[in-house]
Parts: structure tokens; C-alpha cells; sequence
């Protein structure tokens, strides 16, 4: 009896979780979607922060490893305070991802789940949080080596800033070629 009260307890707690998570996900895509749509109606969202990503060179061989250099830099003149929610994960400020020229996920890092907690980051004027990540060519989904041809490396970050969930979302264009 006692090993069927703990299951159910685990149960729910794990249900609990994977709510939140589902329900922080589409919060982000929904402020994301009235950010955009507030910012093709010309309103003030300005934030201090400019997200970019960047690879050593524009083309690579086939099976060459790419490393992506992603940067938060605050650009404004004072000091930025911003809220993250963080997983225990590798780098859990962070969304990275590679689409091929058909706008075919083929590379995203595996997020795990976990109880959130806050993190508050202060960026002086001109400083960076960056971080690196290396794709080894190869399709999340099936380990295979893409093919040659163009694909987009793209990244993503999300944080509270004046009470205000931000999304920044950056990407560049890379060939791999034989």
C-alpha cells in the first residue's frame, strides 16, 4: 500500500511538472507572437539586449565539426538586470537549433525536465554572456550525417526584463559542401 501511495505521489508530481513546463512554453510563444505583432504596429518594446550568432567561417566540409558562438550583449548605457528561469541543464539560458534549407529541424539540444528556479544576471554596458555549442553535423533524431547543401543555425533566449517576458531570437546561414 505504502509503494502505491509513493507512485501516485511521484505521478503527480511528475503530471505537476510537465504542466508548468507546458504551460511556460506556450506563455513564451504567446508573448513572442504579441511582441512581434506589437512591433509591426510600431510600438516601444526596446530592450538593451542583442542576441547573435555566429560560426569560425560560412562553409564547412562534410563531417567538420561547426561551432556556434552565441552572444547576449547589452548594448545600452547602463546596467541591465534580467531574470532567467533555469533548468539543471548543460546551459539552460539557451535554445539552439539547425534547420536545413527546406525548414527541417535537424539539430536542437535535448532539454530535460526539472523543478524551475530564478536566476537574476546583471550586465554592465557593453558586456556579454556568450556561450558556445558545436554540431557534429549529424540529425538529432536519427544520428545521420545531414547532407550537403545550406542550413540556418539559429538561437533563441527568453528572460524577464522590467517584469516583461523577452524572446530574442537570432540566426545565420552556413553550406556544407563535399
Amino acid at each position: 500500500m505504502i509503494l502505491s501511495l509513493k507512485r501516485v505521489a511521484v505521478f503527480c508530481l511528475m503530471s505537476a511538472l510537465l504542466g508548468v513546463a507546458f504551460v511556460w512554453g506556450v506563455r513564451l510563444s504567446t508573448i513572442a507572437e504579441e511582441r512581434e505583432e506589437s512591433d509591426e504596429q510600431g510600438l516601444d518594446l526596446t530592450c538593451p539586449l542583442v542576441l547573435t550568432i555566429t560560426s569560425e567561417k560560412n562553409t564547412y566540409k562534410v563531417h567538420e565539426p561547426i561551432t556556434m558562438t552565441i552572444t547576449l550583449k547589452n548594448v545600452g548605457e547602463e546596467k541591465v538586470t534580467i531574470l532567467f528561469t533555469t533548468r539543471p541543464n548543460p546551459n539552460p539560458h539557451w535554445f539552439s537549433r539547425v534547420y536545413d534549407e527546406n525548414n527541417q529541424l535537424v539539430f536542437y539540444h535535448k532539454v530535460m525536465l526539472a523543478i524551475p528556479s530564478l536566476e537574476e544576471i546583471t550586465l554592465q554596458p557593453n558586456e556579454i554572456m556568450q556561450r558556445n555549442c558545436t554540431w557534429d553535423q549529424k540529425d538529432t533524431n536519427n544520428e545521420q550525417q545531414v547532407p550537403p547543401g545550406i542550413y540556418y543555425l539559429m538561437a533563441r533566449v527568453g528572460f524577464m526584463y522590467h517584469e516583461e517576458v523577452v524572446l530574442l531570437q537570432t540566426q545565420t546561414e552556413i553550406s556544407i559542401e563535399t
